[in-house]
């Protein structure tokens, strides 16, 4: 297999009163045969796409275009590129996130791959570790064009090394603090979604798979690469996926959750599952809550069959006793559900920030609250915008100085994520903490973002689990049965004990049985016994 050049074109541009000139090579010779070179065009932007494709078919490419990274990985199924020039900030899939996802692809390993960026100069972008080639800044509609020949020219030339070592056009672009307030939110949002308990999965209107955390990840078992721009559906069973594509079918304004009551099951786990739509003016998205309800399930199993399972040995033990003793009663098994689930999902940060159910702040170093989510200020009966600029302890647990063990203190200290059990009699409730150290930009600690979450249900189960137990135990052992042979003396009807001592019988069968005894004196015995008072008694009769 042999690749050539076969030809060039003179390619000029006015740029600011002056002409801007290039020789690019644009054809290749595969086998013998002449051959464009294939150019994928991925932006939301459409007057982007439009400039661009005008530019590059002048140019004689072989030109694509792509409005969002899932349809881009659509086109690449029939269109395969040798150029994509992507932009970095899109929705559904990001550009750093589709470089990622392509990289992984073998068919792609040598396709050339140009980041466009609007936030190089508010962000650092390591536009190498996420595979992409180069990296131009987007400026003017002149700049950008001008930066993209010049990065087209490198490549021609196989000058890889320049192109690591620079920003295209940084130089012509403007530091803007909303954009650096907006990239910060976006980090501790992402800190959020991958240190949550429950998986996170972002759809299209069509059920498609645009964005997933950690956590969902390790509920399909399936690289992330291979699970963008599938559908959420097919990784079901037949039968539950008729059952996932229903309920997807009526959503409308209000959340849907199902696997409560009907299982949904996949790789031996029971989720339950959680469908948001996200509005914004029509249907933009579905955000799908994970949560891993199997220990849950095998408990509340565990629970029913143990139930069952001392509800029969009753049954037993009383069948067996009445014929020489009164019923047992059966005692009822009382079972609390338990149900741990997080609210929803919406549309932006901030809705999504102040619809989970967990306690989720976002403190600075000094353990000043920067930010607090919807449910920690309901439960501390304040607003949250009191609440910030608090210290976390003075809040939390009504203290002068932190709180002894604090998961805060240990994630400064390592700069790792920390999970701890805090149960504050002034909370009032145990928590399960999990405190995330933030950096900014330049890798410099910020602070923590704290995902707080109530586990006095989970407690409230395991002691009435263990209270069931004792109390069903009890009543087993209180059940006593009399049978088989029982020697007795012919003479005076004493009966022997397992230890071979006689017994009387009212003893040995008060030891071995609930009956009690009362004498008396039958008449038969009294005239044996006591004579003159029966004659006497009988007279009187």
């Amino acid at each position: 297999m042999i690749w050539g050049v076969f030809g060039i074109s003179n390619i000029s541009l006015q740029v600011q009163g002056a002409v801007f000139r290039r020789r690019l090579r644009v054809f290749l010779v595969f086998e013998g045969v002449i051959m464009r070179k294939k150019v994928l065009v991925v932006d939301n932007s459409l007057v982007t796409l439009k400039i661009l494709t005008k530019l590059l078919e002048k140019e004689n490419y072989e030109v694509e275009t792509a409005e969002d990274g899932l349809v881009a990985i659509e086109i690449m199924e029939q269109f395969e590129p040798d150029i994509m020039i992507i932009d970095l900030i899109m929705p559904k899939i990001t550009g750093d996130k589709l470089c990622q996802i392509i990289r992984k692809m073998p068919a792609y390993d040598e396709v050339f791959l140009v980041i466009l960026s609007a936030i190089a100069a508010e962000e650092e972008i390591d536009f190498i570790s996420f595979g992409a080639d180069a990296c131009i800044a987007k400026g003017s509609a002149e700049e950008t064009i001008k930066n993209i020949l010049t990065v087209f020219e490198y490549a021609e030339d196989r000058n890889t090394a320049e192109l690591s070592r620079q920003i295209f056009g940084i130089e012509n672009v403007q530091v803007r603090q909303i954009t650096k307030e907006l990239l910060t939110s976006k980090k501790n949002f992402e800190i959020t979604l991958q240190n949550m308990a429950d998986g996170f999965v972002a759809l299209t209107p069509s059920g498609k798979i645009a964005s997933v955390n950690s956590v969902a990840i390790g509920f399909f078992k399936t690289p992330e690469e291979k699970l963008i721009s599938t559908t959420f559906f097919d990784h079901f069973a037949a039968n539950q996926k008729d059952v996932i594509v229903d309920h997807f079918k009526k959503i409308t304004n209000a959340a849907i959750e199902i696997g409560e009551h009907s299982p949904i099951i996949l790789h031996g786990r029971y989720l339950l599952i959680k469908m948001i739509p996200v509005f914004c003016e029509e249907l933009k998205s579905i955000i799908v809550l994970i949560d891993d309800i199997t220990k849950r399930k095998s408990a509340e199993q565990e629970l029913q069959e143990y139930k069952i399972h001392l509800e029969q040995l009753v049954v037993q033990r009383t069948a067996e006793l009445e014929k020489v003793n009164e019923s047992l009663k059966n005692e009822n098994l009382g079972r609390q559900k338990i149900q741990d689930e997080l609210v929803h999902f919406s549309r932006q940060w901030s809705r999504t920030f102040n619809t989970i159910s967990d306690f989720v702040s976002v403190h600075d170093q000094d353990m000043k609250l920067v930010r607090v989510n919807k449910s920690l200020a309901n439960f501390l009966g304040q607003d949250a915008e009191e609440l910030v600029g608090r210290y976390c302890y003075e809040v939390m647990h009504g203290t002068p100085n932190p709180w002894p063990e604090c998961p805060h203190v240990k994630a400064i200290e390592t700069g790792e994520v920390v999970t701890s059990e805090v149960n504050d009699p002034h909370i009032g409730k145990p928590l399960l903490v999990t405190c995330s150290p933030s950096f900014d930009e330049d890798g410099k600690l910020e602070g923590t973002v704290h995902v707080a979450r109530d586990i006095s249900q989970q407690k409230l189960a395991e002691q009435e689990k263990e209270k069931l137990i004792a109390d069903m135990q009890s009543a087993l052992s209180k059940v006593k049965q009399l049978s088989g042979f029982l020697p007795i003396c012919a003479s005076c009807k004493k009966i022997r004990d397992d230890q071979g001592y006689w017994n009387q019988i009212e003893s040995y069968i008060r030891d071995h049985s609930e009956a009690e005894f009362s004498h008396g004196i039958c008449p038969e015995c009294a005239k044996k016994l006591y004579p003159k008072e029966y004659e006497s008694i009988h007279r009187q009769e």
